[in-house]
């Protein structure tokens, strides 16, 4: 999965968890695509504070995924419905044949 929309789905499961400053540096960064020179200039803070907070922010994102599992289960589901569906699909060009 590309990294940018590997965080963007954790951070839509779990970003509520995060600290405002944390959600508006990791939205800037990864929602709007700034660069961390960027977000610093705009935010009047160094950019070495913004890539601290962006990986503190990250490394939050991925420690609630290790432990509660959700955007993997919700991949496991997707899985298994995109399965059946491709299932379904079959038999039916089977039965029009």
């Amino acid at each position: 999965m590309d990294k940018v929309i590997y965080y963007n789905s954790l951070y839509s499961i779990y970003g509520e968890l995060l600290t405002d400053k944390e959600k508006e540096l990791f939205c800037l960064y990864y929602e709007e695509n700034l660069t961390m020179e960027e977000i610093a200039n705009l935010k009047k803070i160094s950019k070495s504070a913004v890539g601290k907070r962006i990986k503190d922010a990250m490394q939050k994102l991925q420690l609630y995924e290790s432990k509660i599992k959700m955007l993997s289960k919700t991949n496991q589901i997707i899985n298994i419905v995109n399965e059946e569906e491709k299932e379904k699909i079959i038999k039916i060009i089977a039965e029009e044949e």
